[in-house]
Parts: structure tokens; C-alpha cells; sequence
């Protein structure tokens, strides 16, 4: 086995147990037995209203908790398995103004329509 393809097998274990344990952290049962997994999931526009894909989102709870996904092409996002309390959002896009927002999940639900407009700044590309 080549020392690459074992150090790819690695990380993927890595991975799934911390998938498995952020899941776990983020979950709480409700009276009837049935488990609540809250979620923070929105868009990401440009000012036009048009979406912006593969816009970086890190969403980073007080508890230190973290986690970093992408925008698909339609410019959607969602991250599951929130902790609950004030989170921060950070959207980043090259082309554009970044933005950051303080957001409240409640201990019971989570956040289904986060809509985060970002403006298009300028970029000077110096000559050489």
C-alpha cells in the first residue's frame, strides 16, 4: 500500500468521527422521545437578487464548535447538527464584500431561512 493512499484512508476515518460526534453534542430528545437536531440553513444572494455558488461559509458557536461548508450552485447552504446559542456566520466570496452575523439557535430549532446578501466590490489588478 503506498504511504499516500494510507494517509487518505486515515483522514477519512478522522472525518466520520467527527461527524459523528458533533451530531451527537447538537441533538437533545423532546418529551416524546424524538430527537431535535437543529440546522442553520439559508442563501447567499448578490445584490441583483442572483445566487452566488461556491460562496465559504464558517458558522463558529461560543462553545467553540466550528464548522465550514460552501454554497452549491443555486447558492444554498445548510449546516445540521448546530449546537444551541449564539453562533457567528462568516460568508466570504472573491468579488465580494464579506459578511459576518451574529445569529440566536434555540435550544428547540434552528434556522431554515438565513438569507445573506453580499455587495460586489471592485478588484484592481496591478500590472507588472
Amino acid at each position: 500500500m503506498r504511504p499516500s493512499t494510507l494517509r487518505l484512508h486515515f483522514t477519512g476515518v478522522l472525518l466520520v468521527t467527527l461527524t459523528t460526534t458533533s451530531a451527537a453534542q447538537a441533538s437533545r430528545t423532546v418529551p416524546g422521545g424524538e430527537p431535535v437536531v437543529r440546522r442553520v440553513a439559508g442563501s447567499v444572494l448578490d445584490t441583483a437578487g442572483a445566487p452566488v455558488p461556491l460562496a465559504d461559509i464558517r458558522l463558529t458557536g461560543s462553545d467553540g464548535w466550528r464548522d465550514a461548508i460552501q454554497t452549491d450552485g443555486a447558492g444554498h447552504f445548510a449546516f445540521v447538527a448546530v449546537p444551541a446559542g449564539p453562533v457567528q456566520l462568516d460568508v466570504r466570496r472573491m468579488g465580494y464584500r464579506p459578511v459576518s452575523r451574529l445569529l440566536a439557535v434555540a435550544s428547540t430549532e434552528g434556522l431554515d431561512s438565513t438569507r445573506i446578501v453580499l455587495a460586489a466590490i471592485a478588484a484592481e489588478l496591478v500590472s507588472i
